[in-house]
């Protein structure tokens, strides 16, 4: 038996809709038997398994793998679909594994005897694995064969099942929650079994047509037919790759093993060079015509790639030579890069992973990476690899390279896209090469004086901690063990042994590796607050290790480790990441520019490879790019004006404030005109939600965060506006024993400032202080009452129940037979019970056991305890999630009284006050303890957490927490520099959020997008209502300034797709890795300011009117040409038409904004920003994009919007809708005629229903007509005996094709839906499908905005036309015109830095003034030639000094060349210029700075560009 509709094993049975889902497939010959975990919610409907999306995708898997669909068997360990009490699916418990198991081996006995042998079973993820084999893991178990196991009690009728075979893999639905890696393991997996159990695979060869070239003559023949082929049109481009001996190219040992080409599908041609089978390999003259031919296939026309910046480095350095060659090979197309512009960080980029998912190349990389892992490290490169297994490697390399980028090249061309994607990143590749290329100095004499440096500045501190008492003592220690040791401070033995031991300190942290208690970063600093003012020896001996390991780092990392960075050029060759941008803002690996510490002696390192002669390093920096490009597309005058004029606009926006001259701004001043303080804290902060504690990468754009409401004095929640992220800031660390925190210098935080009056006593007042300004009188606010709304059902004295038995309960469940179980059942046991002896405790208990029926024993000596009636505890731990192990969201869910009754019950069991009249509470670390923390947050005490003894019974360590006031003060306060780090942030519309860092929570601000006039007021010094006026003023004299503040300071970092002016589309991932400091980053210039509210709909691809918050990244939209163009696309002024594209979401964020209501004719209403764009049309239907507030009414010429699909609502039932859903994707017929016809109006698009008998269509028409469809009915000549009903537009042109859209999005039949979707791109032009004049715009205050982006800058909200607005792309457009112009003038000087908006060249002797004029040529003037929208023009600033440690700025006056620096860099500088043969003019100190002045005479260059 393997199904009983009536099973009651388990309590699954209850909820499910059907019992014991049986198994599909195959009966006889069965090759395979896969066994998933459990029915999901599609099986459990349908009754059937494998239905759900991870059944199909495994139909897809299974597909690839070749295997026979007819000789698979599919079945489930568990028969029932486990249901949450949400309605989503949990894995099975073991319980419940046992109930069903017989169920799977019934029907493994079924085919035990099958011959010659029995199915291989597949075991499909973790639960399914442990229950047939007794192993999890399965990532790592995957693709390992393991004997089926039966249990004991089975094995007297099952135990001759033991004879299968499992084979375990990964489950298809972690594909689906975005593993795309996992698609090839699986289908591996899939292929192994089903060659285990003795089938064929059907799956194609793709590597059978690959050729391996034998002669020199064959190879030139063969790259004579691939150049005709590009040359004659019949093929776009030769996809060629290297395979080498290694991955670095300046490696003069590193060689290519051979070279891969392809120019048609399934038709690659391998050519060995250096290979252990290449009879040439040793033969120069066979080699130099292998390689010439190469040559001559690589340089004659633009090629294919797959990250052609690595194989173009190659190409340099091992095969151009000193031949007349440009510099690398010319590319074409670069699959890497497009499929990054497609996907960003969403998908994983390597070309083995994106071949086996889009073109079915599965696993073919798998034998040569086995192959490597089995060669001897010395010997282990592909050259000593098997020539099958290369030609399969490297073939299908250079094939998939081909396919990908042919398809790629398509689907860019038709979303227009690929003019940018050329020019920003194809065109970009040599550019970066290039840089990598030149490299910069490293003087060996510096790092050899600073590696030696380091150590000497280390040695003193390591000798105080060595010599002091602990020190000692710990020496001895470490020599008494049965295995000596020595005294070392980067060993974990000497740490534990120094801290824990010698020291008696306690760690509230344990390794994971070590399993030890752990000493790393946090720790330490925990410990050096614990004992601050309790033991100042103890303390000095902690700062003095915090201090070593610091220098230590810097050494290791920066220092010891230049040898290995540096190349036998002498030259530091970074990596820049193309793929890793966002907007031109480019980072670089192995190692990074990005990350050396600014302004440390690190930097002395580096220097101009010709400072012998007189070479310098230039840094030209496009001064204030982001801000503007923001004037720019703000369009106001007046702050062009002031962009332009040179004049520092943050001085003088505060001489707008203030109405004083810009000479006259203090730096306070100018601190209130900045629009953007970048107010960050460190990237492990994390933050709380409903959901509980996130990090960065869990927190999306309008999650709601917990904040602090500085008006009412207590916390809420409040969305977020606004993600933040600044790769590289400073980081000050506060602390003073009490209270420690990491932030930028300019973080704020919320408290009180003291004002003494004239012999007056001391008064405070509100204050806002930045985390630099934070002095000994100050009072900050850590914490505050939270007033959040209840979700959690149950009564305030149910809360303070459950906060008794977590602090003095015992609660467990367990079955009839005593085992412990994890979850609900008819036959499990809950037993909850309190303990409790103090008086106080044991009244309140009372009152509380006589209301909800709790039975009272006695329990020696003098405690009593407390227990739940069965009924009544199952109920308590369901409603209060008592079991699942996450008390803290249990917390977040209760309202303010239920909080403090739960904070009241959980401090009178585990509390005490102390004599102070502080209350204090213990507990083990885990989740009560958290629990008990955040609660006391909540209620408005700052919690601080102390550790006490080990518990006797444990031995795990105990904690006390104190319930302290919500203040801390500035004293005793320690600061602390850390190293630039990345850092994070929110917005919020209170100006606040919650923070919990290593533990400790704490109220703190955020992200200030503008001043408010509260901020204005208290950073000014004047009242509330003097600061609206300022700003009053302030935005009287600019109109559209607040544009301007959304978009200045355009580097902050967003999450999701990011468009520019120059079509740069990039996708920044939201949720990522963990291990995010190892990764590339990115910035994203956002302006977009033209926004929808909250509540539009707005229509998909797929026909579906979603609310436009719920949007994301990637989503399809319907879409249309924003300007008048050809069918093919083409802009053009006259006789063009707008057609109807496909749309895809690029941005989307957050924020509140003052909205218009726009009321139209026809009674449809649009909500929108006062800018935002829409599509008019005039009386004689021309159109035109004009804003909200440009829109006319009232009079005789109103406005009259285009709405070119129906939105009218209906009031069909759900039967109604579904039978013409049915009734229409079994019968229905959706056509696209060519060209119009008059029986439809003039469409070319309409759906139709046709049917034997007029009884069904009957009904068919009633439902239409109660819809509002037009529709009409005839019988075509050639069947009579069909009646045919279909959709009609109006008579005016294109009202098919919205009524259409109409009926599709309303019924949504499947495969016409489908088919709609196909056709798409064939829909032709965009009609209008009612013109509603604009009756009235008034103003409905503030309200949550949508920013959406779109591909084609368009999409349809509520059924009209719409616009969207993006940003901007510069300094990389620049670099490449900089460094080409360099190329060309064949200049020694060389570009090899590009870091953030700053070109840095390592300038030759002689080259300075050219090359000054260079960058400014094209940073500046070629920029705002080529961009004319640029009102507020680009300037760049100079850098100069002679090595990258030493920076002056510079400034060009004709001839005059200035440079003021440090003393220290203006010596060098003078020394530089003396041996370049420039003699200073002037020379001046003041205020510790140098200037000096020289002339440099050269020809200037006035050709155009």
């Amino acid at each position: 038996m393997d199904r009983n509709e009536k099973c009651q094993l388990c309590s699954l049975h209850s909820r499910a809709s059907t019992v014991c889902v049986p198994g599909r497939g195959a009966t006889k010959d069965v090759r395979l038997i896969i066994v998933g975990e459990a029915p999901g919610p599609q099986e459990d409907r349908r009754g059937e398994v494998f239905v759900g999306n991870a059944g199909s995708l495994l139909g897809e898997l299974l597909e690839s793998s070749g295997v026979n669909p007819a000789q698979i068997r599919f079945e489930n360990i568990v028969r029932c679909f486990p249901q949450k009490d949400d309605g989503g699916i949990r894995p099975p418990t073991q319980s419940e594994v046992e109930a069903c198991i017989p169920y799977l081996f019934n029907v493994l006995d079924r085919y035990a005897s099958q011959s010659p042998n029995p199915p291989i079973i597949v075991a499909l993820g973790n639960t399914a694995l442990k229950a047939l084999t007794g192993r999890g893991a399965i990532t790592r178990n995957r693709g390992v064969e393991f004997s089926l196991v039966v249990p004991e009690t089975m094995k007297a009728r099952w135990g001759h099942l033991q004879s299968y075979t499992v084979i375990g893999t990964i489950h298809p639905a972690a594909v689906l929650r975005g593993r795309d890696t996992d698609k090839p393991k699986i289908v591996d997996d899939l292929r192994l079994a089903w060659a285990k159990s003795g089938g064929s695979s059907v799956a194609p060869n793709y590597s059978q047509h690959y050729k391996w070239i034998e002669s020199p003559e064959e190879w030139e023949a063969w790259v004579d037919g691939a150049l005709e082929a590009v040359r004659s049109g019949k093929a776009p481009f030769v996809a060629w790759d290297f395979e080498t001996t290694g991955l670095d190219p300046f490696d003069p040992q590193a060689k290519i093993v051979a070279l891969a080409a392809c120019y048609e599908p399934g038709m690659a041609v391998v050519c060995p060079f250096f290979h252990r089978d290449c009879p040439w390999a040793d033969d120069p003259y066979t080699l130099a015509r292998i390689e010439e031919s190469a040559r001559r296939l690589l340089w004659s026309f633009g090629g294919a790639t797959w990250n052609g910046k690595f194989d173009v480095k190659w190409a340099y350095t091992k095969l151009r030579g000193t031949r007349d060659l440009p510099m690398f090979p010319p590319i074409a197309f670069d699959g890497m890069l497009a499929h990054h512009w497609f996907w960003g960080d969403t998908k994983v980029h390597d070309l083995d992973t994106v071949a086996a998912n889009e073109l079915g190349f599965l696993g073919h990389g798998r034998e040569m990476k086995s192959t490597l892992a089995g060669m001897d490290k010395a010997y282990r490169h592909m050259g000593n690899s098997e020539k099958s297994i290369l030609l399969q490697y490297a073939g299908g390399d250079a094939d998939a390279t081909f396919q990908l980028s042919v398809a790629y090249t398509e689907s860019l061309r038709l979303a227009e896209l690929y003019d940018s994607y050329y020019a920003l990143m194809v065109k970009g590749i040599d550019v970066m090469a290039e840089l990598e290329v030149n490299g910069i100095m490293v003087d060996p004499l510096v790092t050899a004086h600073l590696d030696e440096d380091y150590p000497k500045r280390m040695r003193p501190l390591e000798d105080r901690i060595r010599l002091s008492k602990w020190g000692v003592a710990t020496s001895k220690a470490l020599q008494e063990r049965p295995r000596p040791l020595l005294f070392s401070l980067g060993s974990p033995e000497t740490l534990s042994e120094l801290l824990f031991n010698q020291m008696g300190l306690k760690s509230h942290k344990i390794s994971e590796k070590t399993k030890r208690p752990s000493a790393d970063r946090e720790v330490l600093d925990q410990l050096i607050e614990d004992i601050s003012d309790v033991d100042e020896a103890k303390s000095g001996i902690l700062e003095a290790l915090r201090a070593w390991r610091t220098l230590r780092k810097y050494h290791t990392t920066y220092i010891k480790r230049m040898a290995e960075y540096t190349r036998s050029d002498g030259l530091f060759h970074t990596t820049y990441n193309l793929s890793g941008t966002a907007t031109g803002r480019h980072s670089s690996s192995s190692p990074s520019l990005h990350t050396i510490p600014k302004g440390s002696d690190v930097r002395l390192q580096f220097i101009s490879r010709w400072r012998k002669r007189g070479g310098l390093i230039l840094s030209s920096d496009m001064s204030q790019a982001e801000v503007r490009v923001a004037a720019s597309l703000s369009g106001d005058p007046t702050l062009i004006e002031i962009v332009n004029s040179g004049v520092d606009m943050h001085s003088a926006n505060a001489s707008k404030i203030f109405g004083i001259p810009v000479e006259e701004v203090t730096k306070k001043q100018r601190q209130v005109a900045k629009t953007v303080t970048f107010a960050c804290v460190p990237m492990d902060t994390e933050t709380l939600t409903p959901r509980g504690w996130v990090t960065y990468d869990d927190l999306s754009l309008g999650d709601m965060v917990l904040a602090y409401n500085q008006e009412t004095g207590f916390m809420e929640w409040s969305p977020v506006l606004e993600k933040v992220f600044y790769p590289n800031a400073p980081v000050t660390r506060l602390s003073n024993g009490k209270w420690a925190s990491e932030s930028t210098p300019n973080h704020r935080w919320f408290g009180m400032r003291s004002i003494r009056g004239h012999r007056g006593p001391r008064s405070y007042e509100p204050h806002v202080f930045q985390t630099q300004d934070i002095r000994t009188e100050a009072r900050i606010r850590l914490s505050a009452p939270a007033t959040v709304p209840s979700t959690l059902d149950m009564t305030t004295d149910e809360c303070e129940l459950l906060g008794w038995v977590v602090g003095d309960g015992n609660y467990s469940r367990s079955d009839l037979t005593g085992r412990t179980s994890q979850s609900f059942g008819a036959k499990r046991h809950t037993l909850i019970q309190i303990i409790q002896s103090k008086d106080r405790g044991v009244s309140r208990l009372r009152e509380l056991a006589a209301a909800f029926g709790l039975r009272e024993y006695s329990k020696p000596p003098g405690g009593f305890l407390f227990r739940f009636p069965p009924e009544y505890a199952r109920d308590f731990a369901r409603r209060s999630s008592l079991f699942d192990g996450d008390l803290e969201k249990t917390v977040l869910s209760m309202g303010t009284d239920q909080r403090d009754a739960f904070l009241r019950g959980f401090v009178g069991a585990e509390g005490w006050t102390d004599r102070r009249g502080v209350k204090l509470f213990s507990q083990n670390q885990g989740d009560v303890l958290n629990a008990g923390i955040l609660a006391a947050f909540m209620s408005g005490f700052y919690p601080t957490v102390g550790e006490t003894t080990p518990n006797h019974l444990t031995r795990t360590p105990n904690f006390h927490v104190r319930l302290c006031r919500p203040w801390v003060t500035g004293q005793r306060l320690v600061r602390e520099d850390l190293p630039e780090q990345p850092v994070w942030c929110v917005r919020t519309p209170l100006e606040s959020w919650v923070i919990r860092q290593h533990g400790r929570i704490m109220i703190t601000g955020n992200t200030l997008y503008g001043a408010s006039a509260d901020r204005v007021s208290r950073t000014a010094d004047i009242s509330v209502p003097e600061a609206e006026k300022v700003i009053a003023d302030f935005f009287k004299a600019f109109p559209k300034i607040h544009d301007w503040m959304q978009s200045t300071f355009d580097a902050a970092v967003r999450d999701g797709f990011v468009s520019t002016p120059f079509g740069r589309l990039r996708y920044i991932k939201d949720v990522g890795n963990a291990k995010r400091g190892g990764r590339e980053w990115r910035q994203a210039c956002n302006t977009p300011i033209q926004c929808h509210a909250f509540g539009t709909k707005v229509l998909t691809l797929d026909l579906r009117w979603v609310p436009i918050e719920s949007l994301v990244v990637g989503d399809r939209l319907v879409g249309f040409d924003e300007t008048k163009s050809t069918a093919d696309g083409i802009p053009i002024d006259k006789g063009g038409r707008r057609y109807w594209r496909e749309s895809v979401v690029t941005e989307t964020s957050f924020d509140l904004e003052e909205c218009f209501e726009v009321a139209l004719s026809n009674g449809d209403k649009v909500t929108v920003t006062g800018n935002h764009p829409h599509l008019t049309a005039n009386m004689v239907g021309v159109t035109a994009w004009r804003r909200t507030n440009e829109l006319q009414y009232g009079g005789a010429r109103d406005s009259r919007l285009v709405k070119v699909v129906n939105t009218a609502p209906h009031d069909l039932s759900g039967w109604e809708v579904g039978y013409i859903a049915g009734m229409f994707d079994a019968d229905g017929c959706l056509s696209v005629l060519p060209g119009g016809n008059s029986t439809w109006g003039g469409n070319s698009i309409r759906i139709s229903l046709a049917q034997m008998g007029n009884e069904s269509l009957a009904e068919v028409q009633r439902i239409l007509t109660k819809a509002n469809f037009r529709y009409a009915s005839y019988t075509p000549s050639d069947r009579p005996d069909f009646f045919v009903t279909a959709i009609l537009g109006d008579n005016s042109p294109g009202s098919a094709r919205s009524e259409v859209m109409r009926f599709l999005s309303t019924f949504r039949p499947p495969r016409l839906l489908a088919k709609f979707e196909k056709s798409f791109p064939v829909w032709g032009q965009l009609y209008s499908h009612d013109n509603a004049s604009v009756v009235s715009v008034t103003s409905v205050g503030v309200r949550r905005i949508v920013r959406l982006g779109t591909s084609t800058r368009t999409y349809v909200a509520d059924g009209y036309a719409t616009h969207n607005s993006v940003a901007s792309d510069i300094t990389f457009l620049a670099l490449q015109q900089t460094v080409r112009a360099f190329r060309k003038l064949r200049m020694q000087s060389k570009v090899f830095g590009f870091i953030h908006d700053s070109i840095i060249v390592d300038v030759a002797p002689g080259e300075l003034a050219l090359a000054c004029d260079l960058l400014r040529k094209y940073m500046v003037d070629w920029t705002n030639a080529e961009y004319p929208w640029l009102t507020a023009k680009m300037v760049s600033e100079f850098e100069l000094c002679p090595g990258w440690g030493y920076p002056m700025d510079m400034h060009v006056d004709g001839d005059t060349y200035t440079a003021v620096g440090s003393p220290q860099a203006a010596y060098c500088l003078q020394r530089e210029l003396t041996a370049l043969g420039v003699t200073c003019v002037d020379s001046e100190e003041k205020e510790g700075k140098e200037t000096v002045t020289w002339l440099h005479r050269w020809q200037r260059l006035d050709a155009p560009f």
